[in-house]
């Protein structure tokens, strides 16, 4: 299945896959604004050392940082729909 993915897209695929393993989405969801912002930035800075995406994919932290807020954001909602 992720053979026809480019390096790209399985390093996104990684960092989806690492947000929802690490998060508590009804917890996520109860924090606040500034709470949350610490959290996102927690995950970025995990990603970032541990897999170097500026060096390897030419991928800048912000990137990664919207991406991390993004995934949350999208997963949290999808608790309300429920």
């Amino acid at each position: 299945m992720y053979d026809e993915l480019d390096p790209i897209d399985l390093f996104f695929h990684s960092v989806i896959e690492f947000v929802e393993s690490y998060t508590v989405f009804s917890n996520f969801k109860k924090m606040d604004e500034a709470t949350k912002a610490k959290y996102v930035e927690k995950l970025t800075i995990m990603i970032v050392f541990a897999t170097s995406p500026r060096k390897n994919y030419d991928i800048s932290m912000d990137t990664i940082r919207l991406a991390v807020r993004d995934i949350l954001d999208k997963k949290a909602s999808e608790l309300q729909d429920e």
